[in-house]
Parts: structure tokens; C-alpha cells; sequence
């Protein structure tokens, strides 16, 4: 119900990536490489990823994929791989530092998070690895989920597919694998948008000077309380 007050304004202020960590890399690598890095959790949709690469292998696409991460998933995952016939095709390498994981970002021809809504409910927002990948250059192919179509939009800075849908994950997987000027294009603006938005040290001098707004008075005297009119603050992560 409106009390006469005008309304308290909003700010986004996004979790970002130290850009500096993971720079644009200069050439993309001769090898079809797909690159998953996360925990080996439903919500992930890791086992997607998997049911998708037996696709790619009866369609005759070249590929080598390699999995970063570890978690309560990784027997089933490993039996899952045996059981399709895809044990030549698949590298698992367990957690890895972030040093090691940058050079596997410039070595990756696509990265793939096929995140899905877990039956618990749970689900990822704006996944790290995302901006990680765009940052450095390497195009994605993710999940259409609310959270993560606030970073990625479809055919412009990643390609999206619908959760769970294993046939459209492998069929953008293939499109991606084939398409050097698809993937030029959405390397590019994929590390503009990470440069735009989910820059780190930007985000905290915008919060910094927001939240310093709200501490002076008109003549730049410092308040003991925020006016009235005090902006909420809603990092995003």
C-alpha cells in the first residue's frame, strides 16, 4: 500500500569474476574439445552431458570431453560412461586449481553446463563457470533457467537449450563443434558482457559509492543513519 513515500530504488550489484584472473584468450585450440567444470550434482545435469555425447558419437562428430569437479555423482557417472560405450571420449580429473582450470578454459572449444532443476528444487542461478568461460573466450552451451538467462542470451552470447532435453543439448553441441564463425561471434560478446556486468573490481566501486551516497546529507556532511529514501542493495550470485 502506497504511504506518500516515493518508492526505495533498487540496485543490481552482480557477483563478478577478477577479469584480470581470466583474460581473453588470443586463438582458438585445434582440438574438438568440450570442457564441463562443476561439482557432480543433479542440478547440474551432468548425466545430460554424458546421454548428449552418445548422440554426438553416433552422429560421427569428432569430440574429446572433459570433466573438472567432483561429488556424490562421480561412481555413477564413471558406470554411466563404461555402460555407453564412451570411455575413450571422456577425461574425468577430479577438483582441480584455478591456475590449472584457466589453461583448460583456453583449451576448451565449447563449455557445456546442461543445468537442470534438481527434484529437491534445487537449481543454479548465475553459475561461475559461466562468466569464467565468457571471460576467456570460450563459447557455451547451457540451460534455459531464469537465473541463467540473465547472463546468457540465446544465439547472441551462448546457445541455450531447454533442461534436460538431451537431444537439443547434442544437437547444439554439434552446431557448435561444426561453427568457428558461431563460436567467434559468441565469444565476443560473451567476454562484453562479462566486461559489462560481472566485472568485480567495477561492482564493488559501484557498491562502494552507493553505499556512500546514502551516508551524506545534500551539503556532503556525513549522517549517522541513511535517509529515508536509503537504496536496497541486492547482490546477485
Amino acid at each position: 500500500m502506497w504511504d506518500g513515500q516515493p518508492p526505495i530504488p533498487i540496485h543490481t550489484i552482480y557477483n563478478g569474476i577478477d577479469l584480470e584472473a581470466f583474460p581473453f584468450r588470443q586463438r582458438e585450440p585445434s582440438e574438438p574439445r568440450i570442457l564441463y567444470v562443476g561439482r557432480l550434482v543433479e542440478k547440474k545435469g551432468i548425466r545430460h552431458l554424458v546421454e548428449a555425447c552418445g548422440f554426438l558419437r553416433e552422429w560421427n562428430v569428432p569430440f574429446q570431453c572433459e570433466i573438472i569437479g567432483s561429488g556424490p555423482l562421480e561412481s555413477a557417472l564413471r558406470k554411466l560412461i563404461e555402460d555407453s560405450g564412451l570411455n575413450e571420449s571422456f577425461k574425468l580429473h577430479g577438483s582441480m586449481p584455478q591456475t590449472k582450470l584457466r589453461q583448460r578454459y583456453e583449451e576448451a572449444t565449447l563449455v557445456a553446463l546442461p543445468c537442470i532443476i534438481a527434484a529437491d528444487g534445487d537449481r543454479d542461478v548465475l553459475p561461475n563457470v559461466l562468466k569464467e568461460a565468457m571471460a576467456v573466450g570460450a563459447p557455451i552451451v547451457t540451460s534455459r533457467l531464469g537465473g541463467i538467462e540473465e547472463l546468457v542470451a540465446h544465439e547472441q552470447s551462448g546457445l541455450l537449450v531447454a533442461p534436460g532435453d538431451v537431444t537439443a543439448l547434442a544437437t547444439a553441441l554439434r552446431r557448435g563443434l561444426g561453427d568457428p564463425e558461431l563460436r567467434r561471434r559468441l565469444a565476443l560478446a560473451g567476454r562484453k558482457i562479462v566486461e559489462e556486468r560481472f566485472d568485480m573490481r567495477a561492482n564493488f566501486s559501484r557498491l562502494k559509492q552507493l553505499l556512500a551516497g546514502q551516508f551524506e546529507e545534500p551539503s556532503g556532511k556525513i549522517t549517522k543513519e541513511p535517509a529515508n529514501k536509503a537504496a536496497r542493495y541486492e547482490p546477485v550470485s
